[in-house]
């Protein structure tokens, strides 16, 4: 595969949301479809869109296949930082207001409330099975890189979706730090790269987003 390139989608800034999610929710996949729906195109405001699925599900009747330790980790970064939560589905705004992620009405007046945060220089190559990615952060935050992948589909056969077929789209599939001199990701077989993108989160001590970009990878 030749190598590519990226740059960030956005200039203008983008709101920042983040889904706390498990398949062995039953009140998670509203949540999911309307994240699904925040991450498309046409909103006034651009939204970038991801999806932490928890590990604290996977003992109650079904592993999530896209649960992980650090999902639930950082969930309860915010729930110290917030002091409310952790649940599911929980949507974070910017690192700074959260709602129930299913509860439409809820998300659109903290969308409202919320600042576009400011549009990181960030980009992206892929060198053999590894994402490079690098990024000039504003001084006084942490970067991270998100990798997410869409269109992930399950046949649930038990817990409390048990029976369900549940799409998942923006799921987080690696989050990791991202220094002054880039990060790399190494790129797991299993993962579909046409359906793969990329974040590049700039947070502050207290959890606020200081500035984002989202990716859109040539792989």
């Amino acid at each position: 595969m030749d190598p590519g390139d990226a740059n960030a989608a956005a200039t203008n800034g983008a709101i920042v949301v983040e889904l706390f999610t498990s398949q062995g929710c039953s009140s998670c996949p509203p949540a999911d479809r309307l994240l699904t729906e925040l991450a498309g195109s046409g909103r006034e405001r651009p939204v970038i869109a991801l999806a932490f699925h928890v590990d604290y599900w996977d003992d109650l009747g079904w592993r999530d296949p896209f649960s992980s330790a650090s999902a639930t980790e950082r969930q309860e970064s915010y729930a110290r930082a917030l002091g409310r939560g952790p649940y599911t589905p929980q949507l974070v705004v910017n690192g700074r207001a959260h709602a129930v992620g299913s509860r439409r009405g809820d998300i659109e007046r903290a969308l409202r409330a919320a600042t576009p945060v400011p549009t990181l220089d960030a980009s992206a190559e892929l060198m053999g099975d590894t994402l490079v990615v690098r990024a000039d952060a504003p001084g006084g935050t942490r970067a991270f890189v998100a990798v997410f992948e869409d269109a992930l589909e399950t046949d649930v056969p038990a817990g409390e979706n048990r029976g369900e077929h549940l799409r998942n789209d923006r799921v987080v599939r690696a989050l990791v730090p991202l220094p002054v001199d880039g990060a790399r990701v190494p790129l797991v077989p299993s993962w579909r790269r046409a359906r793969l993108g990329a974040v590049v989160l700039a947070q502050r001590d207290d959890a606020s987003i200081a500035a984002a970009a989202e990716l859109a990878l040539k792989l």
